[in-house]
């Protein structure tokens, strides 16, 4: 689809590669009437390039339906290879949080601050034997949780894959709500920004530890890990992200 601000000069070049196969267009013309925002980012690409049109395409992944909702938006931009996602006045960079970096703890030493461009090699490097990396993509939480992470009670959350070692694939992750420790999630609730990660034996973990998951003590802790992922050795590793969450625009959880 061909987005055009006023009249089109048919004669212009630059059409021509706007066009189907057949020659065809499905051109829509805005007016700063219609539509003054879509209106002003036409009117200045043609200030920047000296072409009044843009081409526009649907919002979806191969096989999928057009995106309807926000959250929506942001788990499609998610998978896609796409950079950037605006919505409404908020933007959403890839490349920005590439270039941004978080601490990497192992077994309470700094190792370094990284960005997560490099964390996948410096895990690597720190694989104890008999384990093998493991990058994640998202984070799902239990709805109490995420309350208490939007109440500040809880400033990480702990992760255990067996004879994996788990790691962010970027420093920020869609969160998702569950109403069980199952893969089923209710709703996207925003973004998990990771500002350290540390990995430890579950052996290791402190009654700080404790608290700042949001728990009374280590014994507390230890007991809600082992109902959510069964037993955990204490010479098995677990990774703690420190996060905070910037929520969707407008949504509100609580």
């Amino acid at each position: 689809m061909s987005t055009a601000v006023g009249s089109i000069n048919l004669s212009e070049k630059w059409f021509f590669n706007t066009i189907h196969e057949d020659c065809t267009a499905r051109v829509q013309l805005v007016t700063k009437e219609s539509n003054p925002l879509f209106y002003d980012v036409i009117s200045k690409f043609e200030s920047l390039t000296g072409v009044p049109i843009i081409l526009n395409t649907s919002f979806n992944g191969k096989g999928e339906p057009i995106v309807e909702t926000v959250t929506d938006a942001l788990e499609t931009f998610y998978r896609m290879d796409l950079n950037f996602l605006i919505i409404g006045d908020s933007v959403i960079s890839k490349s920005r949080n590439a270039c941004r970096g978080f601490e990497v703890y192992f077994q309470d030493s700094f190792i370094k601050n990284v960005t997560s461009s490099e964390i996948s090699s410096i895990v690597n490097s720190l694989l104890p034997i008999g384990y093998k990396a493991k990058a994640r993509e998202r984070f799902l939480l239990y709805n109490e949780y995420i309350k208490w992470i939007i109440t500040a009670r809880k400033t990480t959350t702990i992760r255990y894959v067996k004879a994996l070692i788990d790691y962010p694939q970027d420093v920020s992750l869609p969160l998702l709500s569950t109403h069980d420790f199952s893969k089923h999630y209710n709703k996207m609730i925003g973004n998990a920004v990771i500002s350290k990660i540390v990995i430890k034996t579950f052996g290791e973990l402190t009654d700080l530890d404790g608290v700042n998951d949001g728990f009374n003590s280590l014994v507390e802790l230890q007991e809600t890990l082992h109902n959510i992922y069964g037993e955990i050795a204490s010479d098995e590793f677990v990774t703690i992200y420190h996060i905070s969450l910037v929520p969707i625009p407008g949504d509100s959880f609580l």
